[in-house]
């Protein structure tokens, strides 16, 4: 009588455990479903969810793999793997693709914010053997545009492009316009060193297609590649050019000043560029003593004449 009572008990026990593991799983397939609309929201979800409750390893792995993916989302980055260990070492085996492409992409990202851009790339390079069988696009997406990031830093412009373009594939098929928009800008930066001039064109002019997606930030860097491919072109229409920046970015702060003042100092016109570098010292107080700031002023004071105040 006192074993089938027992046996009962503990019963009870294993169903109410699986009755707490399932609202726990449906607790973190929730987040899943915001996690990247609504980070913060996501984050301050997970960390009401008690440690005692991740009852099992797979549990753990999953809220680990979220609470890395909503800090960096947050733009909290991670220098060590202490949230993320749990995902390595249970996605590292087993798992479905999307999550195993996930846990290698974050556990890259950690790596990269540490400085150890050899070791991030070696998790990218592992992570994208998931790739064909994810369902998730823009998360493979982003690995790929990672990968052009680390490539970009070390000056290989030729498999930096080739990755934006993988990644660039995948937004499109996620439909994911914000992101289209930045990796268009990305690789129109990429055409520019590699003097493609033709591509950075075509490159700028879909990005702008998708303008309202861009952030204040971004829309001031697609204005300073404009500038720049002005640059090498044989005419500058620099005040047509100026004006329109200024109408789409509504702000003096978010101009190109200092990419302007190159084009006024090829000009010729000393008088704009001093102007122009000014208020990018307006803007800019931290650069007043920089290389950058410096070499342009003694370029105008060379210009004006003037050698001995540069």
């Amino acid at each position: 009588m006192k074993i089938i009572r027992l046996l009962f008990i503990s019963f009870l026990i294993l169903l109410a455990s699986c009755k707490d593991s399932r609202f726990v799983m449906n607790q973190l397939r929730d987040v899943e479903s915001y996690i990247q609309e609504r980070p913060d929201s996501a984050l301050a979800a997970l960390r009401e969810i008690s440690p005692q409750s991740l009852s099992s390893r797979y549990l753990r792995a999953y809220s680990s793999l979220l609470h890395s993916q909503a800090l960096d989302k947050c733009y909290i980055d991670l220098k060590t793997d202490s949230i993320i260990a749990p995902a390595v070492l249970y996605y590292s085996r087993k798992g479905c693709p999307d999550h195993r492409l996930k846990m290698c992409y974050y556990q890259a990202r950690i790596f990269q914010n540490a400085g150890d851009l050899d070791s991030a790339m070696r998790w990218l390079v592992r992570g994208e053997k998931f790739v064909p069988k994810c369902t998730d696009y823009s998360a493979a997406g982003r690995l790929f545009s990672v990968k052009t990031e680390l490539y970009y830093y070390v000056y290989d412009f030729k498999k930096a492009k080739s990755n934006i373009e993988n990644a660039l594939d995948l937004y499109e098929k996620d439909e994911n316009i914000s992101s289209i928009a930045i990796a268009l800008l990305d690789q129109a930066s990429i055409d520019l060193l590699s003097h493609d001039y033709i591509s950075a064109v075509q490159s700028l002019d879909l990005c702008r297609k998708y303008w309202d997606s861009l952030s204040l930030q971004r829309k001031s860097v697609w204005y300073k590649r404009k500038f720049e491919l002005e640059l090498n072109s044989d005419s500058i229409d620099i005040d047509s050019l100026t004006l329109q920046c200024m109408n789409d970015l509504k702000t003096e702060a978010a101009m190109p000043w200092l990419v302007i003042t190159d084009m006024y100092i090829k000009q010729g016109d000393a008088s704009s560029a001093e102007e122009s570098l000014k208020k990018y010292v307006q803007y800019h107080p931290k650069e007043e003593h920089s290389r950058a700031h410096l070499l342009r002023l003694y370029q105008i004071q060379e210009m004006s004449g003037m050698y001995k105040p540069a």
